[in-house]
């Protein structure tokens, strides 16, 4: 997509480290890779920072994605939303 509309920017989320690491190689050999920005990942509960991605929990309320870095937040977070 990024070949075919060169002047449209395009945006991607991915917790595999992996993953992001074998997308910015191919970008590169394809010569498209214009910015090399990692966003951090932050719980939605409790702000913090989620520094294992293998401890991640990633919930889906309501239609919406939210990531948590662990079950008690989750359970926070639902009993919150249903105040």
């Amino acid at each position: 997509m990024a070949k075919a509309y060169p002047e449209t920017k395009f945006y991607g989320f991915d917790a595999h480290r992996a993953s992001i690491e074998y997308a910015k190689n191919k970008a590169r050999q394809e010569g498209i890779l214009t910015t090399n920005k990692t966003s951090q990942i932050n719980c939605c509960s409790c702000g913090k920072t989620i520094e294992e991605q293998s401890k991640m929990i990633t919930e889906v309320l309501d239609g919406i994605r939210y990531t948590f870095d662990g079950a008690d937040c989750v359970l926070l977070f639902k009993k919150f939303g249903s105040i």
